[in-house]
């Protein structure tokens, strides 16, 4: 008997597998080479479960956590429970790690409790191989999610309202504080309140955290410069200023003017920051701080770190415009200071006791005192220091000082944050008993009309430690220019000045006075332990003593229509000499204090390729930034002219008015740059205009329009 199998196909991947008619009576066992498949004879032996032809497919895998952040979408707290979730397709087992978890179904979920933040892996398994899928769930270790809130307060508003809109705002700042926790905004409605902005733990503090590194508690103007706080009705012997922020973190105020007490004696002045860091004051103004006592318009510090004073202006009393006392990673940006009045007669020094003379202590628009790494960004300075302007005397736009007898008692060392210590400097230079690092920057400052008794510099720089790099500063129609003094006594650390880019034009003060910068280019007036001291790139031009005096070295310089190229004066100490590429008596053809014009003898010619001279049109720093941030030290594309805010400025500044109490004299805010009329371009006067005109040319066109 014969038999014959019937033919059959099978594709179970790419390869195919053929069974061909074999003749079954020859034979007493026949193997089929397609066992098991259908149409190849019911005699087929019995075998094991076929193989799976291909690997399984993972259609889904999620995790859904107990509780969303929204910053961090695929979120949860620590210690709740996020659900995984999983869909898979020829899959015989499952498995899941970290963990231990199986499961034989194609879909199916599983909780998870992470206490961290945790990747998983679901591997998909048959006998064709397996296949892995991830899912991250992200774990919220702090106590609360982070959720911010707007408030409002209003001139109109009440504190029985719930603060949520400007129909429901609060009036008092002190409710609205107490409302807010950290990261949340206050939007103050514009008008004038009669009222203080108290942040610090010895006033009012916000309920809860000020602030992180993620984000600032924010008072804010609703509309810029439309808010002004004015806490002159306080009593005067519990007046604490209109803005304070003191030991708190990430406090930002924008867009909002803060004036003072002109008659308060207790000495504070309308702004000020002591014990607090990455603090951010954004275009905010400062005015009439006490007109008598040792007082300050914005008085940052002591203890103060990471400050960021940017697009301000200050005017009226106060010895200092912006003072930095004994703080650290400091920045002022793009801010305008004028000095208008201040009397210090009748005081004593607070060390010695020795009676202030009849011309009063020294007062200053932009003033550094102990304190290191401060940066000043394109500064202006201006119209300060004029007849019946004070009887303090002005030190000029920039002062800068470091105290032997602030460093060196042992009280003020064992109580103070800022430095560290008085022995060791931040950097870890040991100075014996005195002398801090204060290095710092200088960088696109202007300084127009200062004036003064003794002949005050633009910028004096007095007993500094460290380094001072100054790049592209203006100076122009001042009693003296750049003045650098004495280190700390009793410290040995190697100092350097370096001054590049800098335009000093008509620098005006008499070659007799006592002041070794009247009449002065620059000057380094000391010797001890200065690795250099150095005017390198710059013009002088009508300077009506020196272009450069005693201890400064020059080179890549051009000097015109001065007194004398170099000279001594005051401290009687050496007579610079000319450098190898200085060029002497030739006209620089200065057309504006801010650019030098190509085609002149400066185009081109300084030591680096570029030009004699400052250039000082493009904002330096990233607007925003803090010491350190991306961008904070960095020449920007965005144009410095015409001057943000100028309008503004001008009309507050022209605003002031009063009367010289001991000469009687009216001291008009009207002068200047803020005085009416036109500028030599045919516009109305403007802060751009007057800075580009003091030459005596028109604005260009491009600068204003």
């Amino acid at each position: 008997m014969s038999s014959t199998s019937s033919s059959c196909r099978r594709r179970p991947s790419s390869q195919e597998l053929k069974c061909f008619g074999l003749d079954l009576s020859a034979f007493v066992l026949v193997l089929f080479a397609c066992a098991g498949l259908a149409g190849c004879g019911s005699t087929t032996p019995s075998m094991s479960a076929p193989a799976d032809s291909s690997a399984p497919t993972i259609n889904s895998f999620a995790a859904s956590p107990g509780s969303i952040n929204a910053a961090v979408p695929e979120s949860i707290n620590s210690g709740s429970s996020s659900t995984l979730s999983w869909s898979t397709s020829g899959a015989t087992s499952i498995a899941i790690t970290p963990g231990t978890f199986t499961s034989t179904s194609a879909s199916g979920s599983t909780g998870v409790s992470p206490t961290a933040t945790t990747t998983y892996t679901l591997t998909a398994t048959n006998t064709a191989g397996s296949v892995t899928s991830t899912q991250t769930v992200t774990v919220n270790t702090s106590t609360e999610p982070t959720i911010s809130a707007t408030w409002y307060i209003s001139t109109t508003g009440s504190d029985s309202n719930g603060g949520t809109s400007p129909s429901t705002a609060f009036a008092t700042f002190a409710h609205a504080l107490a409302a807010m926790s950290g990261c949340d905004t206050l939007i103050v409605e514009n008008g004038y309140y009669y009222d203080a902005i108290n942040i610090a733990v010895q006033g009012t503090s916000l309920n809860g955290n000020v602030g992180s590194s993620g984000c600032y508690t924010s008072v804010q103007a609703a509309t810029t410069w439309g808010v002004t706080v004015d806490a002159s009705t306080q009593s005067h012997t519990g007046y604490n200023g209109s803005l304070r922020i003191g030991v708190e973190s990430y406090i930002e105020v924008y867009g909002i003017k803060f004036a003072g007490d002109p008659l308060n004696t207790v000495g504070n002045g309308p702004i000020g920051v002591d014990g607090a860091d990455h603090i951010k004051l954004i275009k905010t103004a400062g005015f009439n701080a006490p007109c008598t006592n040792n007082t300050n318009v914005y008085g940052i510090g002591p203890g103060a770190s990471y400050i960021l004073v940017e697009d301000a202006h200050a005017w009226g009393c106060g010895r200092y415009k912006f003072e930095f006392y004994q703080s650290d990673h400091v920045i002022l940006r793009h801010s305008v200071a004028r000095h208008d009045y201040h009397d210090m007669t009748g005081w004593t020094y607070p060390y010695s006791g020795e009676s202030i003379d009849g011309w009063g202590r020294q007062v200053g628009l932009f003033t550094m005192y102990d304190s290191y790494e401060v940066l000043f960004q394109n500064d202006i300075g201006l119209d300060s220091g004029l007849p019946d302007n004070s009887t303090g005397n002005l030190y000029g736009g920039i002062q800068s000082e470091n105290n032997d007898e602030v460093l060196g008692s042992s009280a003020l060392c064992a109580a103070a944050t800022h430095p560290p210590g008085c022995t060791v400097d931040p950097h870890g230079v040991s100075h014996g008993t005195t002398g801090l690092d204060n290095s710092g920057n200088y960088e696109g400052l202007i300084f127009i009309n200062i004036q003064g008794y003794f002949g005050p510099p633009a910028v004096f720089d007095d007993k500094l430690n460290g380094t001072r790099d100054a790049v592209n500063i203006a100076m122009a129609n001042t009693a003296g220019g750049f003045d650098g003094d004495r280190q700390a006594s009793g410290t040995s650390e190697a100092s350097d000045l370096l001054l590049h880019h800098m335009t000093a034009y008509n620098i005006t003060g008499p070659a007799s006075n006592s002041n070794p910068a009247s009449g002065v280019g620059a000057d380094e007036t000391s010797n001890t332990n200065f690795t250099e001291h150095l005017t390198e790139d710059s013009i002088i031009e009508s300077a009506n003593a020196f272009g450069l005096a005693n201890y400064m070295t020059s080179n890549y310089n051009l000097f015109y229509n001065n007194s004398a190229n170099f000279g001594t004066a005051f401290y009687l100490g050496p007579v610079p000499t000319a450098g190898s590429h200085d060029i002497q008596g030739t006209d620089p053809q200065l057309k504006y204090i801010t650019r030098v014009e190509a085609g002149t003898p400066g185009s081109g010619t300084a030591s680096d390729g570029g030009d004699r001279g400052a250039t000082i049109l493009y904002r330096m720093g990233t607007p925003g930034t803090l010491w350190g941030d991306t961008g904070y030290d960095t020449l920007t594309a965005t144009p410095l002219w015409p001057w943000d805010d100028e309008a503004t400025i001008k009309s507050d500044m022209a605003s002031f008015s009063m009367t010289n109490p001991i000469t009687g004299n009216p001291i008009y805010g009207a002068r200047g740059f803020a005085a009416a009329g036109n500028g030599l371009y045919g516009g109305t006067i403007t802060l751009t205009s007057y800075v580009w005109e003091q030459v005596g040319n028109a604005c260009p066109a491009e600068i204003c329009p």
